[in-house]
């Protein structure tokens, strides 16, 4: 098992354009919303049916933590190992630019720890 800390780096802000109503929007970036988009964008994760399967427990790892507040993601290493793959070379690129901001993100996911943290309150994804 992996234990991605969620990070407390502030809030990423995008304003784009909107395209329907031709006035800006903004897109507000978490540690969360940053492993959802990877995610749900990656070919490693949406490409096969294991990948599938992978993207499941991800998502499902993702709303347990959020729903429970939890300091940690706790997914298991295989579906580690192709979010770690997707974060350090996204099969999309990364959107926006400067993507440099997005680095806090790519080390939170790349330095899961292998021990669960004495803090976390998370438990193993369904």
């Amino acid at each position: 098992m992996r234990y991605i800390k969620i990070t407390e780096t502030p809030t990423i802000t995008f304003h784009i354009q909107n395209a329907r109503e031709g006035s800006p929007a903004t897109l507000l970036v978490d540690a969360l919303w940053f492993i959802q988009y990877l995610n749900d964008t990656d070919h490693r994760l949406n490409n096969d049916a294991a990948g599938i399967k992978s993207s499941i427990r991800i998502d499902n790892a993702v709303k347990k933590a959020k729903a429970e507040k939890a300091s940690f993601v706790l997914i298991d290493d295989a579906d580690w190992d192709k979010l770690r793959e997707s974060a350090e070379k996204p099969s999309a690129g990364y959107p926006g630019t400067p993507a440099r901001r997005f680095q806090p993100f790519i080390d939170m996911i790349s330095e899961a720890a292998v021990e669960a943290p004495k803090e976390d309150s998370a438990t193993a994804p369904s």
